[in-house]
C-alpha cells in the first residue's frame, strides 16, 4: 500500500508492505510486510512483521517490530519490542515499563526512568507485571546516558550510567562514569 497519509483509529491489518509519508496509530494496526513512514506516531498498538524505517518515530503506546527499526529520530514514552537492531541518529527513551531490543545503535542515546503519577501509574504497573527497564544485548553510540538498563555490552565514545543499570562490559573511548547504584562487570578504555 502506498499513501500520503495513514491514520488508524480502530483496528486494521495490512497484508503487504506499507509506504507512507505520515502514519498515526490511535487504535491497533498489524503490518504483515515492512513499513516505511517518513513520520510515524504510535499512540495505540502497532505490530510490524518485516522491519520498520522512517525519519521521525514517536512511540507513546506499544510498538513491536520483527526485524530492524531504522530512523533519524526515535522517541519512546511507551513500550517497544524490536527483535533486531534499533538504529537512529537520536534515541530518547522514557521508561515507564519494560522495553526490549536485540541491539541499539545511534549517535546520541538517552534512557531515563520516568514515574507514572498517582493511581493510574500504580494500576498500570500492577497490570503489566514487568520491570521498569530497558533490556538489550548490545548498545553502541557516541554519547550514551543510561538508567535502569540491562545490557551485555555498551560501547561508546562517552558513557554515563545513572541508577539501576546492570552492564556486563563497558568499552569507552573518552569518558566513563557511573552511579554507585549501577553494577558493571568490567570496563575498559579502548582506542
Amino acid at each position: 500500500m502506498k499513501a500520503q497519509t495513514v491514520e488508524v483509529n480502530g483496528s486494521t491489518s495490512f497484508e503487504a508492505k506499507v509506504d507512507t509519508g505520515s502514519m498515526q496509530i490511535n487504535g491497533k494496526a498489524d503490518v504483515e510486510g515492512s513499513l516505511s513512514a517518513r513520520e510515524l506516531r504510535v499512540d495505540g498498538q502497532l505490530k510490524v512483521k518485516a522491519g520498520l524505517s522512517g525519519e521521525d518515530i514517536v512511540v507513546n503506546g506499544y510498538l513491536k517490530v520483527q526485524g530492524a527499526c531504522e530512523a533519524e529520530s526515535f522517541r519512546s514514552r511507551g513500550c517497544f519490542r524490536v527483535d533486531g537492531l534499533l538504529n537512529a541518529g537520536s534515541i530518547e527513551v522514557d521508561l515507564y515499563t519494560e522495553c526490549r531490543a536485540k541491539e541499539i545503535g545511534g549517535e546520541t542515546i538517552s534512557v531515563r526512568k520516568t514515574e507514572l503519577a498517582g493511581a493510574l501509574g500504580k494500576l498500570v504497573r500492577a497490570l503489566m507485571f514487568a520491570e521498569d527497564a530497558l533490556i538489550v544485548d548490545t548498545i553502541e553510540g557516541d554519547e550514551v546516558y543510561l538508567e535502569h538498563t540491562r545490557a551485555g555490552i555498551v560501547r561508546a565514545k562517552n558513557v554515563s550510567l545513572g541508577p539501576g543499570c546492570d552492564i556486563g562490559l563497558v568499552e569507552y573511548a573518552d569518558t566513563f562514569n557511573h552511579h554507585p547504584d549501577s553494577r558493571v562487570g568490567e570496563s575498559r578504555k579502548s582506542l
